[in-house]
């Protein structure tokens, strides 16, 4: 029937643009073995992404048991116009937990002027990340310094690079620095206070989705502020465009590491790079052959070796001073859910998975939960 052949707990019995339906198997070969409990959860329908606004009317509604990301500005109404929606934080800021994708402002680095590294710090300086977490996230943010999750076996490492940190300052907001690099580098703001180079306005175009869109308008408006161009849009083949290098710049996460730092920095090793217009993932399209030799040196030692804090800090010594991507701040995950119909969902007080149930750890979610009485 055009299906495709599973072996996990569900079976998917429908798919069309509008919907998505799983139905689960009595006969779940985990289940049977031994391994696994077989769900309560006898059907699963998978709906598009919609927009914020109806997302959070089908979760109050009881139209939904949970749903994509929810703005901080969005989730108290949630909570008073349905008290059995709770996050991972419970009905408390967050609204979730610290996810291992930090989010940046990348840039196709292959392609002038965002193949100079102090243009890349110019405009990182242009950036007040509280402003960012004030404003676009209630205050239920922070800042990030690198691209990891503050998670505690990555600290280790985070913490021994302070040094560099305080010479490379990625969460600094200075204008004036903006200004001086971009005048050192020939150009000129002109009557409207944007910065132009024989003739040509400096532009910075940022793609993203719509996990971000309480932070894009945020950081586009600092940066007209500071001289720059700025615009952003949010269309809906986003990922194509940035996987094919015609993105000039764009607002994504950091999926890499959350024990010890290898899968980072991987992210940034030049075997990724492409000419634009081919597949290329990641995309920063950065080259620098002595972090890709650290990084290869990384690949084939132990986490546990004290090696690899040495290459650590070796490879982080190029990566700020190049700065590939700017720093934006780290990402939480935000998903109500919805505790009418079915109990038992992860907390900060229960925290066996993340709820983010488009990842493949979502079965053990479906496992736990249980027919609300």
């Amino acid at each position: 029937n055009g299906l495709p052949v599973v072996t996990g707990a569900y079976k998917l019995v429908q798919s069309t643009p509008e919907q998505k339906v799983w139905d689960l198997r009595p006969d779940w070969w985990a289940a049977a073995a031994g391994v696994a409990t077989l769900p309560e959860v006898q059907r699963l329908i998978f709906l598009p992404p919609f927009e914020e606004s109806r997302m959070a009317q089908m979760v109050i509604a009881n139209e939904a048991d949970i749903t994509l990301n929810i703005s901080p500005a969005t989730m108290p109404s949630l909570f008073s116009q349905n008290p059995s929606i709770i996050t991972h934080s419970g009905q408390e800021q967050p609204y979730g937990y610290t996810d291992w994708w930090p989010s940046g402002l990348g840039f196709n680095c292959t392609t002038a002027p965002w193949d100079d590294p102090e243009i890349r710090w110019a405009v990182s300086y242009a950036i007040d990340r509280d402003q960012l977490v004030e404003f676009g996230y209630r205050g239920a943010g922070e800042p990030t310094l690198v691209p990891y999750p503050y998670y505690a076996p990555l600290m280790t490492y985070i913490d021994g690079i302070k040094d560099l940190l305080d010479q490379y300052p990625t969460n600094k907001f200075d204008t004036a620095k903006t200004d001086e690099i971009m005048t050192a580098k020939g150009y000129a703001k002109g009557s409207d206070g944007i910065w132009a180079k024989d003739g040509q306005k400096l532009s910075i175009a940022i793609t993203t989705f719509q996990v971000f869109a309480e932070v894009v308008p945020i950081v586009t408006e600092q940066l007209k502020k500071a001289g720059f161009d700025a615009s952003f849009g949010m269309p809906t083949d986003f990922f194509d465009r940035l996987t094919t290098g015609n993105g000039e710049a764009y607002i994504w996460g950091h999926g890499g590491s959350v024990r010890d730092p290898y899968a980072t920095l991987e992210l940034y090793h030049s075997k990724f790079v492409k000419p634009d217009g081919e597949f290329a993932y990641p995309f920063y399209r950065w080259t620098n052959t002595d972090f890709d030799a650290i990084v290869d040196q990384m690949a084939v030692t132990s986490p546990d070796d004290p090696k690899t804090a040495e290459l650590f800090r070796s490879a982080m010594e190029i990566w700020l001073k190049e700065l590939p991507d700017v720093q934006l701040l780290q990402f939480y995950h935000r998903i109500p859910m919805n505790t009418t119909y079915w109990t038992g969902w992860p907390s900060k007080d229960d925290p066996y998975y993340n709820e983010a149930f488009w990842h493949r750890t979502f079965i053990n979610i479906l496992t736990h939960l249980k027919a609300a009485q």
